[in-house]
């Protein structure tokens, strides 16, 4: 980074093998072997920092060119292999090299390599001579040797990444140092300590055989937790392959990030020793899955394994396969599994993925329990065992591991339009109920009577208003804000609200690309735009710690949703002092209040108030608001599952 900083211009040669077809028609080949190739050094978070600094360099000008150039060598025979390379200094001196080191450990334990390093003030002719090589490998003069420009498609897609602002760039140079320079001096940098609650998990997760159950708010720190356990069973049993399973590409992404982040902040002897791939967004993710099973059963010469210790980050899609579980069954070695959101591995797709192979099972949640899926429940808690570990958000609050919160229900009443559909609805979910003996719902059939009433209460007209009323409090100026939308209609009806308030927004649905997700929520943080409008991604691990203000213009009735939607904003954050949700509730109006299905309906909205409003820091003010419309339809606040039921 120093020497970016300085102003130093580097000219870089990289080559390619290619076939003979290949050759024939090389400018088309090479563009698209490097675009893939680019495309999967952007999976990875310093892979991509560095490729963002590449295009930054490309870019900035020094005396007239790039401060980065780079060609491309394809020979006609081989591949281009030499590892040469000349520093030209201010003064005149120059020094060069040939040879490269193996940076692996069998690199360094068992091969023999070479490098060889020359001085211009100690003997020039040396230095010369690969001076002499560089400059006909530049030029393309070397026999049997093609020269090429860096085709536009690569440099194209390097500088999509690039920083588009200084202040971007200072961030990635500060990124960038703190990843390559952590260890270079211990001084200044802290290392990172888990809290009590998370070594007690750990010791709990161990002392149960390595496997378990971690009960534990959003926001408390599941992931280095996990991290911990991970390096424990490394330490303890040997060579480990470890699966980590999350519900979405990001997240898949934001666990390899963070493995990479635990080994900068912590000290060597807690770092996850493994080699990294992971699945999400790589369409040959079958072959490299492969090959990483492959490579981790290879063998030495005299014994033992080439590979220690291996870590692939994957969805639950993927991991559910028959593809990935067949060839996680041929692994040579202790198997740990990791579920982050660990209740999404009990429903009946991703079931399949809970084979026997692995020998470690660790289950990350807020909660195991499956809303209306009691098989799938029982399922978690048979494979993982028991919870080891676990801990109320009231506690984490207290102990000042999250930031305390105001609870602000609103209640929007349906019109009478509205409140005719919902009462249609009421009927047909009651004949329904009748007709089946079991009792059960069919909670997935979009159709159903259920589901369509549940759409009718997330999408009442009201909730506009209030949403406008939440803003004109606000006076429009909302910093940090994530507003939560049912679905993608409601979603453009509130952007279009923003929109004519001039509030600066930006939108993260589940169609989005990871790329398009990182980078908007990284703006956010920027305080690049004012607040996120998201809609069914943003409940489930992302990390937002800047995040302190929410409007939930719609939840399921789904405990696990509206506890996510809650640990987004309570993240601790430098400045941050506490966070604010207003949560719209959908009510009847005052004149059917006498009526049964009045009842029904706020008493499944109270489900949620009740478990937001406990721990909130306003807790009388918010309970107070609820208990006068609970009062007036003779609701027991204390008896609300009986109501609902």
């Amino acid at each position: 980074m120093d020497f970016v900083e300085r102003g130093g211009k580097i000219r870089l040669i990289t080559g390619s093998s290619f076939s003979k077809a290949d050759l024939e028609v090389i400018t088309k080949s090479m563009e698209d072997k490097l675009t893939e190739e680019v495309s999967h050094i952007l999976e990875d978070d310093l892979g991509k920092k560095c490729l963002a600094m590449f295009g930054h360099m490309l870019t900035n000008k020094i005396d007239g060119t790039s401060q980065l150039e780079i060609k491309i060598l394809v020979p006609e025979r081989g591949i281009f292999h030499p590892k040469v390379g000349v520093f030209n200094m201010l003064n005149g001196d120059t020094i060069s090299f040939a040879g490269s080191v193996n940076e692996t450990g069998s690199g360094w334990t068992d091969n023999i390599e070479e490098f060889k390093v020359f001085c211009s003030w100690v003997d020039k002719k040396y230095v010369n001579i690969d001076i002499g090589t560089f400059r006909e490998f530049w030029h393309g003069s070397h026999a049997g040797i093609h020269t090429y420009d860096l085709p536009d498609a690569v440099r194209e897609k390097i500088l999509a990444v690039r920083p588009s602002s200084d202040e971007e760039y200072r961030e990635l140079v500060e990124d960038l140092r703190t990843i390559i320079y952590c260890d270079a001096d211990a001084g200044s940098q802290k290392k990172f300590k888990l809290h009590y609650y998370q070594e007690d998990a750990i010791k709990a997760w161990v002392l149960n055989d390595y496997k378990g159950i971690l009960e534990m708010p959003t926001a408390t720190g599941k992931t280095f937790t996990a991290m911990g356990c991970i390096n424990a069973m490394q330490r303890s049993r040997g060579r480990l392959f470890t699966v980590i399973v999350a519900p979405y590409r990001h997240l898949v992404k934001q666990w390899v990030d963070n493995v990479s982040k635990w080994n900068n902040m912590t000290s060597p002897e807690f770092h996850v020793s493994a080699k990294m791939m992971m699945t999400a967004d790589n369409p040959k993710w079958k072959e490299h899955f492969r090959r990483a099973v492959v490579e981790f059963n290879k063998k030495k010469i005299g014994g033992g394994y080439v590979t220690e210790d291996s870590i692939v980050c994957t969805t639950y899609k993927t991991f559910s396969r028959n593809e990935f579980t067949d060839a996680i069954s041929e692994i040579e070695g202790n198997v740990l599994l990791v579920t982050d959101e660990a209740h999404n591995v009990g429903s009946a797709m991703h079931r399949a993925g809970l084979i026997k192979k692995y020998v470690g099972r660790l289950a990350l949640t807020a909660t195991p329990e499956r809303y209306f899926d009691e098989e799938g429940s029982k399922k978690i808690r048979s494979y993982f065992g028991r919870t080891v570990y676990s801990m109320d958000i009231g506690q984490a609050i207290r102990e000042k591991y999250l930031v305390p919160y105001d609870y602000y229900p609103v209640f929007a009443e349906l019109n009478p339009v509205e409140l005719e559909e919902y009462r249609r609805l009421t009927r047909a979910i009651r004949i329904k109920l009748s007709k089946n003996d079991a009792g059960e719902r069919a909670i997935d059939n979009m159709n159903s009577p259920e589901n369509k009433r549940a759409r009718l209460i997330a999408k009442i007209e009201q909730k506009y208003n209030k949403l406008g009323m939440i803003l004109d409090k606000h006076k429009n100026r909302l910093q940090d804000a994530l507003i939560y939308c049912h679905d993608g209609e409601q979603l453009r009806r509130v952007g279009g609200i923003l929109g004519e308030r001039n509030i600066n927004y930006d939108e993260v649905t589940s169609s989005s690309s990871m790329i398009e997700r990182w980078n908007r929520i990284r703006s956010l943080e920027k305080k690049h735009h004012q607040c996120i409008v998201a809609m069914k991604c943003l409940d489930e691990g992302v990390d937002i710690p800047s995040a302190h203000l929410g409007i939930i213009m719609a939840s399921t009735g789904n405990p696990l949703q509206y506890i996510q939607r809650r640990g987004r904003l309570l993240r601790l954050s430098e400045g941050k002092d506490h966070a604010s949700i207003y949560d719209i509730l959908a009510a009847p109006p005052p004149d059917v209040y006498d009526q049964p299905y009045a009842k029904k309906l706020v008493a499944k909205e109270l489900l949620r108030h009740r478990e937001f409003a406990q721990h909130a820091r306003n807790s009388d003010e918010a309970n107070d608001m609820i208990r006068q419309v609970a009062d007036r339809l003779g609701i027991d606040l204390d008896q609300m599952a009986g109501i609902m039921s």
